[in-house]
């Protein structure tokens, strides 16, 4: 699969609420160095953004920024 449709199937996953890479990985069921580029990419792009939880220990969520949440629609017309 090419790289295009791992981002695309993640920001699909991010819509539905996903925001850890264990969560990413489990959905698409591949190891998690598919996901982990294709995050990194994504936060580059400013289309996810990287927060760090309070809980203990903290982890790191990704989150739609408002561009993320922008091109969704086009997102969900490339998959129609």
């Amino acid at each position: 699969m090419s790289g295009a449709a791992w981002r695309r199937l993640i920001l699909r996953d991010a819509h539905t609420g996903l925001t850890r890479l264990d969560q990413f990985s489990k959905s698409l069921g591949i190891a998690p160095t598919i996901p982990t580029r294709r995050l990194s990419m994504l936060t580059e792009e400013g289309v996810l953004e990287k927060w760090r939880s309070s809980a203990h220990p903290p982890f790191e969520e990704c989150l739609l920024t408002a561009a993320g949440q922008a091109f969704l629609p086009v997102l969900f017309m490339i998959g129609a």
